[in-house]
């Protein structure tokens, strides 16, 4: 899980000589959460925000009719987000646009090899760039 992921806890529990009454989850260790419908088979939480990763441990506890229950724990580890860190360069006469919250950029689809644009000064931060005329079959 990642900060702010939305996590569902999934339980469950049977009885053989009667019912099922009440399921119950609680967290027993780690940064605390909020936990939504905590008294059902199926709780829910929102991942904290870590500064590095932090397991999370849950109980579920699942009662009968008779007084008898069982309990299960579940473990969930929350990772922080990466930060990537570097300097990018452009040639000279690059456009470029510095305002990266530009809520009316849009997009058109080029999910194919008939519309791919080639990229002419692709920008790789520790990652892999597939070239033009380099991919299996001469293009990319």
């Amino acid at each position: 899980m990642n900060i702010q992921d939305f996590v569902r806890l999934t339980g469950g529990g049977s009885d053989a000589d009667g019912t099922v009454t009440s399921f119950r989850w609680t967290q027993v260790r780690g940064q605390s959460v909020t936990l939504s419908n905590a008294s059902t088979a199926n709780a829910s939480f929102n991942a904290p925000v870590v500064s590095v990763a932090t397991d999370l441990e849950f109980e579920l506890e699942v009662t009968d009719n008779s007084g008898d229950s069982a309990v299960d724990s579940q473990l969930v580890t929350v990772y922080p987000l990466t930060t990537l860190s570097g300097t990018i360069t452009t040639q000279s006469g690059t456009q470029v646009d510095s305002d990266v919250n530009d809520t009316s950029a849009s997009y058109t689809a080029n999910n194919s090899v008939q519309t791919a644009q080639a990229l002419f000064n692709p920008v790789v931060l520790g990652g892999y760039v597939n070239l033009p005329g380099q991919g299996a079959v001469g293009r990319s």
